[in-house]
């Protein structure tokens, strides 16, 4: 705590108001070619046409996702309110530190008390409740069939503080914290990342397979992770979807069945398309019809090469359509 008295609920709540704030302006606006340019969004910029930090995607209020993506990585290392910014599986989530960096050195983000917000906590205090912050943003954006009972959706909000800044030096990689990432990435099979999150979480297999619901979030850029494409129709709703596809894949339209697999959906490997005919096995619910194989050039660790990855590809409307 770096104030005289400590921090309580009413903080957390003026936390979660500046955060988001930033969140609902995260979405990406293209001003039209009549538009004042003092009225463009903060984030556009006129020579490439897009935003910076959150390019124009198709889920909304993409910075929400983000910090959920940042929690966990910057928990890799322990929550310090920072990440190595030259590990190729950060890439994106400078983004999200940009925007937190920018509230937390405001000088105009007061508490109710006039204690201005980096002189009451620290950085990784403040991190860690954003990334509370937009969870509670996703989890409240439920509507519809899919949502929980309101006590599943907002449960008691929990909050602790004293956690400590990174005091390293950014410009000096060996005093970075270390930071654990799961081995095989996006390829690691389940007793691997059981493994992982034992030994750096002390989680078990149940809470390890909760914790991947987070998924249902966002999606996947190329240029960051390798793959591309999103896991669920939600995005931006914080719900048990991610779950849903896995148990209950939906199968593609029967009539693209061939199709899919000459363009290579599934690989060779899926049981559930057939050579011969379009017939459409909705037994087994063609769950090998929601994996994409795709080719990616990498970078890691100074090596170079070209791998097979493998994606989710929901190809299903909001109304469950092929």
């Amino acid at each position: 705590v770096k104030s005289n008295r400590e921090p309580d609920f009413n903080d957390f709540l003026h936390v979660y108001g500046w955060v988001e704030q930033w969140i609902e302006l995260s979405t990406c606006i293209i001003p039209s070619t009549t538009a004042n340019p003092e009225s463009y969004h903060w984030d556009y910029d006129p020579v490439t046409g897009d935003c910076v930090h959150f390019p124009q995607m198709r889920n909304p209020n993409p910075l929400a996702t983000r910090l959920i993506r940042l929690a966990f990585h910057d928990a890799m290392g322990g929550v310090d309110a920072f990440v190595n910014p030259h590990a190729f599986d950060h890439e994106g989530l400078q983004s999200a530190t940009h925007v937190l960096d920018l509230i937390y050195d405001d000088d105009s983000k007061l508490f109710r008390d006039g204690i201005k917000l980096s002189d009451h906590l620290s950085k990784a205090d403040f991190y860690a409740w954003s990334y509370i912050s937009a969870f509670y943003f996703t989890a409240s954006k439920q509507t519809g069939t899919a949502a929980f009972d309101e006590d599943d959706i907002i449960p008691e909000m929990t909050y602790t503080y004293g956690r400590l800044d990174f005091c390293g030096n950014v410009n000096d990689q060996d005093s970075y914290p270390q930071e654990d990432i799961p081995p095989d990435g996006g390829n690691a099979r389940y007793n691997v990342i059981k493994q992982y999150f034992a030994d750096i979480f002390s989680f078990d297999e149940y809470q390890t397979t909760a914790i991947m619901g987070a998924h249902t979030l966002g999606g996947a850029r190329r240029q960051e992770s390798g793959y591309t494409g999103m896991w669920t129709q939600s995005k931006n709703k914080f719900n048990n979807d991610y779950f849903s596809n896995i148990v209950t894949p939906r199968p593609r339209d029967c009539s693209l069945n061939k199709q899919n697999k000459d363009l290579g959906s599934g690989g060779d490997n899926c049981p559930f398309l057939s050579d011969e005919d379009n017939t459409c096995d909705t037994g087994n619910g063609n769950r090998c019809r929601g994996w994409e194989q795709v080719m990616v050039k990498f970078n890691h660790g100074g090596q170079h090469g070209v791998s097979r990855k493998y994606q989710w590809r929901n190809s299903c409307d909001a109304n469950g359509n092929g």
